[in-house]
């Protein structure tokens, strides 16, 4: 009897147990995680403009502007949502080409132009990748809309390299560079190369909505703090190292570069699982006034960056991606 009293408290202790690990909510949060993984081309004409200021950090030396150039990328993306918490973690990792432009590069003294040339850029790859983590709750719950905060970084590294120069009018009449239209360096020839490499954090917000039962919509913003390792620009004069040491020549690096970063998506459920989207991005990073940290000693440079994109993804969701004991 006694036994038997023994085996059976011994089951209920059991049975309490296995309940209240059921609906602990950790575990829920582990059971009710969704995973989705998808790829994203994206399409951009990005503008980038350098200053060089004199020591003073105003008179201007040099003026450069990168135009012109059609970008082509492709992006991996992924993100973990937890239901129960409201919480997902969030990441890209992109890569592609800056395909053609041209590099217009204008020299100053005593406020007048002494020398403008155009170069030929070209084709260079990138590289970009992001992490956000961040908590999404159901605010309007009759709507589907979900709002939320997030953290992360971005990673950013684009390479622009110029070939061959051909002079502009200039304010000295071509007394540095020759005539208008004259080309003083062949077009297959390596004059500068550019590679900018932006590390930053992200702050931002992000919300999500079904529209119907197979169109949702999904906008963020973030704002690009200083901090990280900022900004970095390795500068290369390839006609020059006689003159300014070897290449790179310049490296210039700024801890007060910021920017920002929008983006909106339509995603257009085709199946349980999977959907196809298209969006806009907008992005701007500022490198602030950049000093000098190797080689010849580049007064002060300040580099702003803008960037317009299309956006066209698909997406395979895996809604019940359960963590097993």
């Amino acid at each position: 009897m006694k036994r038997s009293a023994a085996l059976a408290l011994t089951a209920l202790a059991f049975s309490a147990a296995g309940a209240a690990a059921q609906t602990s909510p950790y575990y829920d949060a582990y059971r009710d995680a969704e995973l989705e993984l998808g790829i994203r081309y994206v399409y951009g004409q990005p503008s980038y403009k350098a200053k060089v200021k004199d020591l003073d950090g105003v008179t201007p030396v040099s003026r450069l502007g990168f135009t012109g150039i059609d970008s082509h990328g492709g992006e991996v993306f992924g993100r973990i949502n937890h239901k129960t918490l409201d919480l997902f973690v969030k990441g890209t990792v992109g890569f592609g080409y800056n395909v053609g432009g041209r590099l217009r590069d204008d020299d100053f003294l005593s406020g007048g132009t002494i020398s403008s040339t155009t170069s030929k850029l070209s084709s260079q790859q990138f590289t970009d990748a992001t992490i956000d983590i961040g908590w999404a709750p159901l605010v309007l719950p009759q709507y589907g809309l979900r709002l939320g905060p997030f953290v992360g970084f971005l990673y950013r590294d684009d390479t622009f390299t110029a070939r061959g120069l051909t002079c502009n009018p200039d304010d000295v009449g071509g007394a540095f560079c020759g005539a208008p239209g004259t080309q003083p360096v062949a077009a297959g020839t390596k004059v500068i190369k550019n590679e900018v490499r932006w590390t930053l954090p992200r702050v931002g917000l992000e919300a999500s909505m079904p529209v119907t039962d197979y169109v949702g919509i999904r906008l963020e913003g973030a704002y690009l703090p200083p901090g990280l390792e900022g900004y970095r620009l390795e500068d290369s004069h390839y006609l020059r190292q006689s003159e300014l040491g070897p290449i790179p020549n310049f490296v210039d690096a700024s801890s007060h570069a910021s920017g920002f970063t929008v983006q909106g998506t339509v995603d257009f459920r085709v199946s349980e699982h999977t959907s196809i989207g298209i969006g806009a991005r907008r992005i701007v990073l500022d490198s602030g006034q950049a000093k000098a940290v190797s080689g010849a000693n580049l007064p002060v440079d300040q580099q702003t960056v803008s960037k317009s994109s299309g956006v066209y993804q698909t997406t395979q969701g895996f809604l019940q991606l359960k963590v097993t004991y």
